[in-house]
């Protein structure tokens, strides 16, 4: 379960209304739910929620793709890789984290990775540009 956490892939405006899709990471959304968004930590409040189907839904769960209609917020306040979590439980923010990476295939012009490295990191909704600060093992 965990708590709420919903990854922005998109938004758009429609006749005044803001949308958001994204997909319900953990956690449990509902309507009229007030929710934050990171990493500016503005507030808005989920109007309604929608599944793939475009059939409106009273709340949805982790592993579900939603599109919702939110207020209280701007459209240029929120943009893709933003993350929607419950307001007693924000996500941690990190500028460095260990992680273990599988790599499939370095470029020719780069075939060594060490401490460094510079290349694109994707998750979620996002593709960031990333620095191989120390590699501990080859595995």
């Amino acid at each position: 379960m965990g708590p709420l956490r919903i990854p922005v892939i998109d938004k758009f405006k429609d006749v005044g209304n803001l949308f958001v899709y994204g997909k319900v990471e953990s956690g449990t959304i509902i309507e009229d739910q007030t929710v934050t968004i990171l990493p500016d930590r503005n507030q808005l409040v989920i109007k309604e929620i929608y599944n793939a189907k475009d059939e409106r839904l009273p709340f949805a769960i982790a592993g579900e793709n939603v599109k919702i209609k939110v207020k209280g917020i701007d459209e240029d306040d929120i943009a893709r890789g933003n993350i929607l979590c419950n307001n007693l439980n924000y996500c941690q923010e990190s500028s460095e984290f260990k992680a273990n990476i599988s790599i499939l295939e370095l470029p020719e012009q780069k075939k060594l990775l060490s401490s460094g490295y510079e290349c694109v990191m994707h998750m979620h909704a996002i593709s960031s540009q990333v620095e191989i600060v120390k590699v501990d093992a080859k595995i």
